[in-house]
């Protein structure tokens, strides 16, 4: 606008313009861009809901099988197993220095089992589920029926780690979220060479709006392709801590 309104008018400059055709026929490449790539992050985002949504339920199912367990020690520790499962596969799925394990973890385990969580080798939602497993295998004895119904819960559990790992370790590729942004940052740029010929100084209030509008498109591909850094684990992780240990105390009030 500075160009046009006072170096070309002033010095007889040819002024700068771009023809509106440049943009309607590249307006439908980079909608289709922004499209395909936000629905790619929101099917990341959408998958991994649906997994931590199953990883609640079945932790409430087995906070329920939980009270099958006849020795009251192994009754104990698998009540605080489901919510250590939790915490660990929130810290697995988020960066070491938003979450500590050990901190968290304390709270449900001992000192001894934590130690030996952190250097088993195992991850450590993994490793909470094999302890569990261990557990629910007590059982086969007293009913075959009880330990595979226990037994098919923990095994979707470790499916879930997997599926999760699956997501965090598979990022959307870096060369298509650049040619997104690259190619939305010049179309923006040179906006306002096709607006000014025709709303004169409308142009910067409307390519401000345009701006505003396709960017927060973009952010919120950026936002959601790493959906386990928004989606509320550690409320949900709260929710499986506390209904396990309703349920805890309910099974301990009926065996007084």
């Amino acid at each position: 606008m500075l160009y046009n309104d006072f170096v070309s008018k002033s010095l007889g400059f040819p002024m700068l313009y771009l023809p509106t055709e440049l943009f309607s026929l590249s307006a439908t490449s980079l909608g289709l861009l922004l499209v395909f790539r936000t629905n790619g992050a929101y099917a990341r985002f959408d998958e991994a809901r649906k997994i931590w949504g199953d990883s609640l339920n079945r932790c409430r199912d087995l906070s329920r099988q939980a009270s099958w367990i006849t020795n009251q020690d192994d009754r104990e520790a698998f009540f605080r197993y489901i919510p250590t499962f939790a915490v660990a596969l929130k810290c697995l799925l988020r960066r070491p220095d938003r979450h500590d394990l050990a901190q968290e973890s304390s709270a449900y385990l001992q000192q001894r089992e934590i130690r030996e969580m952190l250097t088993s080798g195992l991850p450590p939602p993994c490793w909470v589920l094999y302890r569990m497993a261990a557990i629910a295998d007590n059982i086969h004895e007293e009913s075959r029926q009880q330990h595979q119904l226990m037994s098919h819960n923990i095994s979707e559990l470790i499916a879930n780690v997997g599926k999760c790992e699956r997501i965090l370790s598979t990022p959307m590729p870096a060369t298509y979220t650049r040619l997104s942004t690259r190619f939305l940052l010049v179309w923006l740029g040179l906006l306002p060479m096709m607006l000014y010929p025709k709303i004169g100084e409308g142009t910067i209030f409307a390519s401000f709006v345009m701006a505003f509008f396709l960017l927060g498109i973009e952010d919120l591909g950026c936002q959601i392709e790493e959906p386990f850094s928004v989606l509320p684990l550690s409320r949900i992780a709260t929710k499986i801590a506390t209904e396990a240990g309703v349920v805890a105390n309910l099974k301990q009030q009926q065996n007084k």
